[in-house]
């Protein structure tokens, strides 16, 4: 929310550029994120309902890692001013 609010910020009539490029990251962002979770989640749901063993948990880790770290780097209210 808070890079999507210094994009909205930054652009004017004559310049989006900024808001443009934060929305397509986000949206990539967004598609990595609902992938990972899906996959979590359907991993959980057979360990719990069909006794299947949770292999990749630590890789599961760094990707969330990895995704919340691409997030936080997304330009904020201040650098978009």
């Amino acid at each position: 929310m808070v890079a999507d609010t210094a994009a909205l910020k930054s652009g004017g009539c004559a310049s989006d550029g900024l808001f443009t490029a934060t929305q397509a990251r986000l949206a990539k962002l967004l598609r990595v994120r609902d992938d990972l979770a899906t996959r979590i989640k359907n991993q959980l749901f057979r360990a719990a309902f069909a006794n299947t063993p949770i292999v990749g948990a630590d890789l599961q880790t760094a990707r969330c890692d990895s995704l919340l770290s691409k997030a936080q780097r997304l330009p904020t209210a201040a650098e978009g001013l």
